[in-house]
């Protein structure tokens, strides 16, 4: 995992940031103790895998797998199995 700081810009939120540095909007509230509010200023740590993969619309597993070079059962071991994919989510490889 890397981990970084950032400090937030007037007027963005967790998703905002979260989708800037491609990592789940979950892992920076978990990471951080926050609720959904932030404010310009604050300094959040935020927490990335290596290689990590933002899920696009209307991707599925084996779509996926072809681009990252990785089997679908590799993607599914190393992300527990993911019950459904939806745009957005961040997959490890």
């Amino acid at each position: 995992m890397k981990k970084f700081f950032y400090r937030v810009q007037k007027g963005e939120t967790a998703r905002q940031i979260a989708d800037k540095f491609s990592v789940c909007v979950f892992s920076i509230i978990k990471n951080n103790l926050l609720d959904l509010e932030i404010e310009e200023g604050d300094i959040l740590e935020i927490e990335r895998a290596e290689n990590s993969y933002k899920v696009l619309p209307n991707e599925d597993m084996k779509t996926i797998s072809s681009k990252l070079g990785v089997s679908v059962e590799k993607l599914n071991e190393i992300n527990k199995n993911p019950p459904y994919l939806f745009y957005g989510l961040i997959l490890n490889y």
